[in-house]
């Protein structure tokens, strides 16, 4: 087989690998389009699984200190637009903890890299019926802060129905925490 036959079989293979991506580009798209109609307005970062397990992550170790990094999936504002979304982290293991000393920016998850995109699908009934408990946990602080603010305001009192705008002010739905690391599985160099 020569050059001009492997490249020719590569453009081949190509053409077929962006038509399925394609595919799962509009897949994403009709979730994402599903969720802005419904319009929740709520952003969530996921770790998925035991473990704070992040989409494509890698364990490592260097200088004696125990490092993880991978991407979490999320729904978020990126740009003008809620999407789906990736956003890379890195931390440091120490004991039972995860510390994280770096994110990089949030990036539309059908912009991701192809593996990413893959995993994700792979757990979306997962995140979604996690988004659907942040929108519950985000409901109930409303609630209570419609309560506060009929306890402590003069005047006529709100319904929780007509206090929308007041999510923007509630800072009492803690962010997910991760959970016990996974082990170290390689060491990698920096």
């Amino acid at each position: 087989m020569t050059i001009a036959d492997v490249i020719s079989r590569i453009k081949q293979q190509a053409q077929t690998l962006n038509a399925k991506t394609d595919e799962l580009n509009a897949a994403i798209e009709r979730v994402e389009s599903t969720l802005r109609e419904s319009s929740p307005g709520v952003e969530f970062w996921w770790h998925r699984g035991h473990g704070g397990c992040l989409l494509g992550e890698e364990t490592y170790q260097d200088d004696g200190r125990r490092w993880k990094d991978g991407y979490i999936l999320g729904y978020a504002r990126v740009g003008d637009e809620w999407c789906l979304a990736v956003q890379f982290l890195t931390g440091i293991i120490d004991g039972d903890t995860w510390d994280e000393v770096a994110d990089g920016d949030a990036i539309p998850l059908k912009r991701a890299a192809r593996r990413l995109r893959i995993e994700a699908i792979g757990y979306l009934k997962e995140f979604l019926d996690a988004l659907s408990g942040a929108i519950d946990k985000m409901t109930e602080a409303i609630d209570r802060a419609v309560v506060m603010a009929n306890d402590e305001l003069p005047g006529p009192k709100a319904s929780t129905s007509s206090v929308r705008t007041i999510t923007n002010a509630i800072a009492s739905v803690a962010p997910p925490t991760l959970p016990t690391p996974a082990p170290v599985a390689t060491k990698r160099p920096r």
